[in-house]
């Protein structure tokens, strides 16, 4: 009876196959598919039901085995290791061609996803942008984390690949010192570090930070071996190395070398202009020319190579009243007055080795000088004018200039 309906079935046309393929419906089968279907307004493909119970109690489940579970509704198929669920619109949406997610989070190489989108593993992308759009605010970010309980000597890198090569490292290094934190700008072997206390550190052999204006260099910072360089290039023939402070340039130097020394010091032509006080410690030296400058204070010597070494420096010189008020060359040299006819100089470093030399505001009037002043009370180079006449030599209070020389 049941071998009676089924050659009924095939007679009257509901399957029509033939060795190969098999067609439910009317129509020739098509010849790619062993089972064909043919479209239906009213009606689906029914395939098994069963609960979780019943489909992982399968014996041998093949690849390929497809069936629905009653249990969780997902329809499952086996790939001949593990049973699958196939995903369904309620964890994705599609907008035209887009496949979106909007409340969960996917995890690629980890089942338990902290983000959006986490991935356990390298991610890769070809002939695109990682880019990062904020809606509001500014709270965009790119963030390498570390979550090794704060070991000491990891780092973050970000590498720039040619290929297989590597052109360049974004890096940041942890140490044990917060300080000595930093990070580092790798490009071949020439490193720039900024570290957590502030310092920088170049390690070029010979490197160059290049300062531009509109693409066009105008100045460098630069070290050449042992060499330390600051200054304009070549070809900024207009720009002038200045140092500044207060508002101010006390400092300059133009492209012809010239020296400016002062906050009002004039452009001259000469290779140093000084407005103010000239003081030097050491020797002065000059091969031919002169020094023009307001003031010049020396506490070493005066040199002109050129015909010997002088070492006669004056280094106090005054005018004072006959009652002993001084105009002096600086507050250290100090006159006192105790006696009539007498008058005491003092400074500091003075030494018996000093020259005082003293010239007497009248034609009758000579003047000289003793060290050891008058006793403890007026230490100093005693000075003493004397007026000469046929009757003898007499002291007396008079106006006359001084001046102290280092030997």
């Amino acid at each position: 009876m049941k071998a009676f309906i089924i050659i009924t079935i095939f007679v009257i046309g509901t399957y029509k196959g033939n060795a190969q393929n098999v067609l439910i419906g009317t129509g020739t089968p098509n010849a790619a598919a062993i089972l064909e279907i043919r479209k239906s307004a009213n009606k689906g493909v029914l395939i098994p039901r069963m609960t979780s119970i019943q489909r992982t109690a399968i014996p041998s489940p093949v690849a390929g085995l497809l069936v629905y579970d009653s249990t969780r509704d997902e329809l499952y198929g086996h790939n001949g290791t593990s049973w699958r669920y196939f995903l369904d619109n309620s964890f994705w949406g599609m907008n035209g061609t887009n496949v979106y997610n909007v409340s969960d989070s996917i995890g690629i190489g980890i089942s338990s996803p902290d983000e959006k989108l986490h991935v356990n593993g390298t991610m890769k992308t070809n002939n695109g942008d990682l880019l990062f759009t904020e809606t509001s605010g500014t709270s965009s970010k790119l963030i390498s984390d570390y979550n090794g309980l704060n070991v000491n000597g990891y780092d973050h890198n970000i590498n720039f690949y040619d290929g297989t090569l590597k052109r360049g490292l974004l890096q940041y290094q942890k140490f044990d010192v917060v300080q000595e934190n930093r990070i580092d700008f790798h490009i071949a072997l020439n490193r720039f570090s900024i570290q957590a206390n502030g310092i920088s550190t170049y390690s070029a052999a010979d490197g160059t930070l290049q300062l531009q204006n509109n693409g066009v260099e105008k100045g460098f910072v630069q070290l050449s071996g042992n060499d330390f360089r600051l200054g304009t290039y070549s070809s900024n023939t207009n720009g002038r190395f200045i140092i500044r402070s207060g508002a101010s340039d006390h400092f300059t130097v133009d492209g012809n070398g010239v020296v400016r020394i002062g906050s009002n010091a004039v452009q001259l032509a000469n290779t140093l202009n000084i407005a103010g006080l000239l003081k030097a410690s050491g020797n002065l030296t000059t091969n031919s020319g002169t020094i023009a400058t307001p003031n010049i204070e020396i506490n070493g010597e005066v040199n002109l190579t050129a015909s010997g070494s002088a070492n006669m420096v004056p280094i106090y010189y005054g005018k004072v009243t006959a009652a002993g008020v001084c105009s002096c060359s600086s507050s250290e040299a100090v006159i006192t007055h105790p006696f009539y006819g007498n008058y005491v100089l003092d400074y500091p470093n003075r030494s018996s080795n000093d020259l005082i030399m003293i010239s007497i505001h009248g034609s009758d009037y000579r003047g000289y000088g003793t060290h050891g002043g008058l006793g403890p009370n007026y230490p100093g180079f005693l000075i003493i004018p004397v007026f000469n006449n046929y009757s003898g030599s007499t002291t007396a209070d008079v106006d006359f200039s001084f001046m102290v020389f280092k030997q």
